[in-house]
Order: C-alpha cells, then structure tokens, then sequence
C-alpha cells in the first residue's frame, strides 16, 4: 500500500490540474465569470465593477456570481483587486452560472 501513495498523490494532482484549465477563462476571452465573496450585496459587487470599469451583463444562479465583460487581461488582474475571489470561463460553467431567471426566459 506505501507504493501507491506517490502514483495515489500524482493522480489527484493530475485531476485537479485538468479541472482547473478546464474552468479558467482563455487568454482572449472577451467575457469571464467573476465570483465574488457570498457576503457581498448586489450594491458592493456593482460599486466594485464600477470602479475598475467593468460592464456587468448578466448575474448567475448564485448572487456572488457576475457575468462580466472585459477588453484586456489587465482588467481581469483589476477584477481580483477589486474583491473578486476568482474569474471562471462562463461556457464551462453553464449550468452552475445559468440564473433562474435565464432559464425561465428560454436564454442559457
């Protein structure tokens, strides 16, 4: 059993590692999906966009996630300075981003 751990421990790396290139946004991805600490209000989360100068197009199905458009990677490092505790490739995320509301209207 001592044998398996170091191909045990490389495995879970490996998975881990695919998960998060999976999820993280393109270099040239023009939209990304910033999620905010569930503490932030609606309010904090706008103030935060606004002062970067980002465009909010859409929220997701939680409320700490914002649908957000950016034009160069230096907004995406002013999104993690603003609070954000991540950004995510919104098309990877579908179904957990896709709000409610969304769905209802027939837009996915």
């Amino acid at each position: 059993m001592k044998d398996l751990w170091p191909a045990m421990t490389l495995a879970a790396l490996a998975i881990v590692g695919l998960g998060v290139m999976t999820i993280s946004p393109a270099a040239d991805a023009r939209q990304v999906a910033a999620v905010f600490p569930p503490w932030f209000g609606m309010s904090d989360r706008m103030q935060r966009l606004a002062a970067v100068e980002a465009v909010a197009l859409d929220e997701g199905a939680w409320g700490n996630i914002v649908l957000v458009s950016t034009a160069t990677t230096e907004d995406r490092a002013d999104l993690l300075a603003a609070g954000a505790w991540f950004l995510l490739d919104p098309r990877a995320l579908r179904g957990c981003f896709t709000s409610a509301s969304a769905l209802a209207s027939g837009r996915s």
